[in-house]
């Protein structure tokens, strides 16, 4: 958790600030004779100004590290803030969305794996649309290909298409699919990563779903 990473990263701080003075009479960097250099992962190099003190530049290359390592997107946090354009080039902005009900957000593709689920989440969507639910679809392929699909398929929900993958930086993570169930005002209730062609993970966020939206209106 975060709490816990931030006071490891304490502990290390304090651990850094007692070995000043060995900085000072050292004044040197020192890495092992038998050190592997491809165990330095070129994400974690940080480069300061010749003469920078050393344990400075320490301290501050773990409370890079900590930062990077923050999970931000996680169950009952608030969800990030997230626009993406349909096909027709309309801005759909998740703000907008969580105002007005529940928001069932799947980062997706069209391999077989997700192809097989899509049928699940559409009666999602079908079952609770006069309920509040939106349910956006983000896929990763060029528009044509995802503009047949959607027809193809029959997509009863927005969609969207990110070849770049921004949306999964945005969502930090790299599963596809992934789904992220909202509740009206952009609280994140659920979490969902993987494919699943038997409907579970599909009926697991229908019974979430149930709990977030509108009662039925009475005839």
């Amino acid at each position: 958790s975060m709490r816990h990473r931030w006071m490891v990263a304490g502990i290390a701080l304090l651990i850094m600030a007692s070995s000043i003075p060995l900085y000072g009479i050292v004044r040197q960097e020192y890495v092992p004779s038998n050190t592997d250099e491809g165990e330095f992962h070129p994400s974690r190099v940080y480069i300061y100004p010749e003469g920078f003190p050393m344990n400075l530049a320490v301290i501050l290359g773990v409370l890079l590290v900590a930062a990077q390592e923050e999970k931000t997107v996680k169950v009952g946090a608030q969800a990030p803030e997230f626009k993406i354009k349909d096909a027709q080039g309309k801005e759909i902005d998740l703000a907008q969305l969580t105002a007005k009900g529940p928001v069932l957000v799947r980062l997706t593709c069209g391999c077989s794996g997700c192809d097989q689920e899509i049928g699940y989440f559409k009666a999602i969507q079908d079952a609770y649309k006069d309920q509040g639910l939106n349910s956006l679809a983000v896929f990763r392929e060029p528009d044509e290909k995802v503009q047949k699909y959607a027809q193809d398929k029959k997509l009863n929900m927005l969609y969207a298409v990110d070849t770049k993958g921004k949306s999964w930086e945005t969502w930090q993570t790299k599963t596809m699919p992934t789904n992220i169930l909202l509740a009206k005002g952009g609280r994140i209730v659920a979490i969902a990563s993987g494919c699943d062609p038997s409907g579970l993970v599909a009926k697991n966020l229908s019974e979430r779903v149930a709990g977030l939206v509108e009662p039925p209106k009475k005839p």
